[in-house]
């Protein structure tokens, strides 16, 4: 293409026209390709995950978590939490039931956060105990009275369902194995999503009040944050209860994979106490 008049007197064309014309010309030939990035070169951020289709029926469940198993004083008549096509969820724990209503953007945040950050349709049992078995000896092998932490899934997309005897330990033993470092990143996105939902208006009170405690005692803990939160549940007397949870800093040093600190209440009369397990001491 001649971006130039049909009969031009090069002594007419200014070397600005000249530059003009060279940089439309330049600029015209680079629209015509798609420029890749370079080997190791950023790229724009990708689009967030596709919608995860759930079933048509909305009362069925889609993402189950429980902890089975083990010697119970109480036996059990529901899962711990189940989440429902519809958003609905139904967390259950010896004290009683508790239901929590997610949106849509929260069921969907959810599934992503199980189903493709953590791979809940990619793990089976069998695997997980033959990836074990070529490292060491089998939590089951150490300890008799241990639950079971199982994941259940059942979506248009995929059904799966596995699990991971005695969790904490085997955290701690195989910290090399995804699956069961994903499995335990479930297990505390459950754990939270309750526990917001229990703590109610009561969240920053809790936080003031542990970690005050962390400084009063003199703990080497950088202050919780709600990022922290694992669990909470409240007792028939009115007592309470909230964990925290931090990886170890030096794992292999210490018999537990985790650092637990606990705020408990032991009901509505007493003082509140904040716990911690697992911690390195010097």
């Amino acid at each position: 293409m001649n971006f130039l008049p049909s009969n031009p007197s090069s002594s007419l064309i200014s070397p600005v026209f000249r530059l003009l014309v060279a940089w439309l010309a330049i600029c015209l030939m680079l629209s015509q390709f798609e420029v890749s990035p370079a080997a190791g070169q950023e790229t724009e951020p990708q689009a967030a995950d596709e919608k995860i289709e759930l079933p048509k029926n909305q009362k069925e469940p889609v993402f189950i978590y429980d902890n089975a198993g083990g010697f119970r004083r109480i036996p059990k008549k529901h899962k711990d939490f189940q989440v429902f096509a519809d958003g609905r969820v139904l967390a259950t724990n010896d004290d009683g039931a508790r239901e929590i209503q997610l949106d849509d953007d929260q069921l969907q945040e959810l599934l992503q956060f199980v189903v493709n950050q953590h791979n809940a349709l990619k793990y089976s049992t069998e695997g997980l105990v033959a990836e074990m078995k070529k490292v060491g000896k089998l939590p089951q092998d150490q300890i008799a009275d241990a639950t079971s932490a199982e994941v259940s899934i059942n979506l248009p997309k995929g059904k799966n369902s596995f699990s991971v005897y005695a969790l904490f330990l085997a955290q701690k033993q195989f910290p090399k194995i995804k699956g069961i470092h994903d499995l335990a990143a479930i297990k505390k996105k459950v754990g939270q999503l309750v526990a917001i939902d229990v703590l109610g208006d009561r969240k920053q009170k809790i936080l003031d009040f542990v970690n005050a405690e962390i400084k009063k005692q003199g703990l080497k803990l950088k202050p919780v944050s709600i990022k922290d939160l694992s669990g909470a549940s409240e007792f028939k007397n009115g007592g309470f209860q909230a964990n925290f949870q931090r990886p170890q800093p030096n794992p292999e040093n210490t018999n537990s994979a985790v650092i637990n600190i606990n705020y408990y209440q032991k009901s509505k009369e007493d003082q509140p106490v904040v716990r911690v397990f697992g911690l390195q001491r010097e």
